[in-house]
C-alpha cells in the first residue's frame, strides 16, 4: 500500500498544481497526473510487491500493457469526474465544498482505481 500511496502522492500533487494553478478541467488534469504516478507504481510493484512469473512476458509488454488499461481506466474515471463536477458546481453549496470541489472529486475517485489497480497489476504482474 506504501508503493500505490506514494503513487498516489505524486498522482495528487500534479493534479492540483494542473487545477488549481493551470485551471485545467478536471477530466484534462486527471489524464495528465496519472501517467507519471502510474509508471512510478508500475516499476516499483514489479520489483518489491509482486513476484515475478518465471519465463512470462517481458516487462517492458507488461508496462505497455498496463499503460493501455490505464488510459481506459482514466479515461473512464476522468469523465465520471467532470461530470460530477458539472453536476455538483451549479448546486447552491457552501464556497468552501465550492471551493475545494476538484480535490474532492479526485479525493473520491481515488479508492476505485487504486483498488482496481492492484487487482490488475498484481494479476499482470504474477499471472503473465
Amino acid at each position: 500500500m506504501g508503493i500505490s500511496g506514494l503513487g498516489w502522492c505524486l498522482d495528487f500533487g500534479i493534479y492540483l498544481a494542473l487545477t488549481l494553478l493551470l485551471e485545467l478541467p478536471v477530466q484534462t488534469a486527471n489524464h495528465i497526473s496519472t501517467i507519471p504516478a502510474v509508471t512510478l507504481v508500475f516499476f516499483l510493484s514489479t520489483r518489491h510487491t509482486f513476484r515475478q512469473r518465471p519465463g512470462g512476458l517481458p516487462l517492458w509488454v507488461k508496462y505497455l500493457l498496463y499503460v493501455g488499461y490505464q488510459l481506459l481506466l482514466v479515461a473512464g474515471v476522468s469523465w465520471l469526474g467532470q461530470q460530477v463536477y458539472d453536476l455538483l458546481i451549479v448546486l447552491p453549496l457552501p464556497a468552501l465544498i465550492l471551493d475545494s470541489l476538484k480535490i474532492l472529486i479526485k479525493i473520491g475517485i481515488t479508492p476505485i482505481t487504486m483498488l482496481l489497480n492492484y487487482f490488475v497489476l498484481g494479476r499482470l504482474t504474477e499471472r503473465l
